[in-house]
């Protein structure tokens, strides 16, 4: 799932593209750490846009519904 997950991250412009473990060495980190530096601002609004659009899901709420739903049929 940190695959996944790390892709997520970087398609929704929360932070530096994922290094998959084969290519990790110390060229790749760098570069990753410099664009998380370069670009920290961008990365650190978007992902207060992203926490505030996840805590107005009110996920558990719609999750119970679904439950709900499923078994009255």
């Amino acid at each position: 799932d940190q695959p996944f997950n790390g892709d997520r991250v970087f398609i929704n412009k929360l932070g530096p593209k994922p290094i998959p473990i084969r290519q990790m060495n110390v060229r790749n980190l760098t570069n990753a750490i410099q664009d998380l530096m370069n670009n920290y601002t961008m990365y650190k609004n978007n992902a207060q846009k992203a926490g505030e659009m996840i805590k107005d899901e009110n996920g558990l709420g719609h999750c119970i519904q679904l439950i709900e739903k499923a078994l009255v049929g």
